[in-house]
């Protein structure tokens, strides 16, 4: 009995630290695959404050050995991770279109349509209707490209009418040519 019950006593407290060791195991494991995941979230431009801090809660669990917090905060915590990846994956066509945009601007191009859309996104993405960002970033972008060509259309007929008053100083008959440029103004 002595020597016997000493030995359960050992066994049973082997098996019970083997049964923790592969529960924490389990649990940091879990944690270290969640945390490679928000580096690549990072990596992608997502702001992870949120995920961080749950995930600093999850570290805070394993240390204490509470697997089962540790388990529901990494599920919380790759929640906030697809949120945030969603919300930069969005975020990258309104930055696409506002640079294009000012680009237009600075070229002295009439861009307030454009700009119209893109506040419209930047709320959209405000309320997170990242389907409604989208459509109207890529509006954004077409209103700034048409404005673009309507630019250079207007620039090219300044030019024409500048050709038919050389025409005119040659002593070349202007008038057909005035009325295509008439025409396409």
């Amino acid at each position: 009995v002595g020597a016997n019950g000493e030995a359960r006593k050992h066994i049973a407290t082997a098996i019970e630290m083997a049964d923790d060791a592969r529960k924490y195991s389990r649990a940091e494991a879990y944690l270290l695959k969640t945390q490679t995941d928000a580096e690549a979230a990072r990596k992608i431009g997502a702001d992870l404050t949120e995920a961080r801090k749950i995930l600093g809660q999850a570290r805070d669990a394993l240390r204490k050995g509470v697997y089962a917090d540790v388990q529901k905060h990494v599920q919380l915590a790759q929640v906030a991770m697809r949120e945030a990846k969603r919300f930069a994956q969005a975020e990258a066509p309104i930055r696409n279109a506002e640079r294009e945009i000012r680009k237009e601007e600075r070229r002295r191009t009439d861009v307030s349509e454009a700009f119209l859309r893109l506040n419209a996104a930047k709320a959209a993405l405000d309320a997170r209707e990242y389907l409604r960002v989208r459509i109207l970033a890529a509006e954004a972008m077409e209103f700034a490209r048409e404005a673009a060509h309507f630019r250079r259309l207007s620039e090219s007929l300044a030019s024409l009418s500048y050709d038919s008053e050389d025409l005119r100083k040659i002593g070349a008959d202007a008038t057909e040519f005035d009325l295509h440029v008439k025409d396409a103004q």
